[in-house]
């Protein structure tokens, strides 16, 4: 039996595949009409492609730089001079608005309306009326190095950038929650039981280190603060101490006690519980 086609087969198979076209185009012309799709704001687009570098390739960097910095730490073992030289590399080359010493031109833009050193907008809204960074109203930052800072946006799928060490290890700029969140990676992995410490009162972050059963505070943007400066630091030491390094003690006396909690593992994340290390009766005569 012969198993040629019919003569006019490909004829037909081309009707088929136009009239399928046609018929593709027609609904998908009525979709459009019917039921428009809404094109994506400028941040949605930076948010899908960072999403994409993130897991492509920023995610695995900033992995390799925290093992650098373990590995190249790792003689101290557990000697707490290894804090220091772990915050020493997470200081170096890092940009922060806070350090008096990067407060100029070679690291941020300046805002003539407000003589206002601070990151540039990813997006060029710098028409910046206030020295609140909350009401600059970017969601994506950069530093004069084009390293960039994304400031508090959960994603779909829960992740944010802002809060994660990789990220944090490979763009190497931010402020006080960035550099806890990264030490408290890094100390940890080094084999040091360590938490993050917030205060609503001052609002900021740092951490604190179990050395030989007692809590003790670290604070590595007030070590590179000290670092550009070339001033002694009072990065580390007890608790009652910070506590009146930053006048926590005036609040508590003056009846404004400020909420200090600790960090402690919830589920997928964290969560927070007071910190009575800070109690008035603890810390404050």
């Amino acid at each position: 039996m012969s198993n040629q086609k019919p003569k006019n087969f490909n004829i037909i198979l081309g009707l088929i595949f136009t009239l399928s076209l046609s018929l593709g185009i027609i609904i998908g012309i009525f979709v459009e009409h019917s039921f428009p799709i809404l094109p994506k704001s400028d941040n949605e687009k930076l948010d899908d492609a960072f999403q994409i570098l993130d897991k492509t390739a920023i995610h695995t960097a900033g992995n390799m730089e925290i093992d650098s910095i373990i590995n190249r730490t790792s003689s101290f073992g557990e000697d707490p001079k290894r804090l220091a030289l772990i915050a020493e590399m997470i200081t170096n080359d890092f940009t922060d608005p806070n350090w008096g010493y990067q407060r100029n031109e070679n690291y941020f833009c300046y805002y003539p309306k407000v003589n206002y050193y601070n990151y540039c907008c990813l997006l060029g809204q710098n028409d910046v009326n206030s020295t609140e960074l909350s009401l600059i109203n970017c969601t994506y930052m950069v530093d004069k190095k084009g390293r960039v800072r994304q400031y508090n946006v959960e994603y779909s799928n829960g992740i944010v950038l802002s809060k994660d060490p990789y990220w944090i290890a490979y763009q190497k700029t931010g402020e006080c929650q960035e550099l806890s969140i990264l030490f408290n990676d890094i100390a940890n992995k080094a084999g040091f039981e360590t938490r993050i410490i917030r205060s609503d009162g001052i609002n900021h972050f740092w951490n604190e280190v179990n050395i030989s059963g007692d809590w003790k505070y670290f604070d590595v943007q007030n070590y590179g603060d000290a670092k550009g400066s070339g001033n002694s630091s009072n990065w580390f030491g007890n608790t009652s101490d910070y506590a009146n390094l930053f006048s926590l003690c005036d609040m508590i006396n003056k009846g404004k006690t400020p909420g200090i909690f600790v960090y402690v593992p919830a589920g997928d994340g964290y969560g927070e519980k007071r910190n009575e290390a800070y109690d008035p009766r603890n810390s404050c005569s």
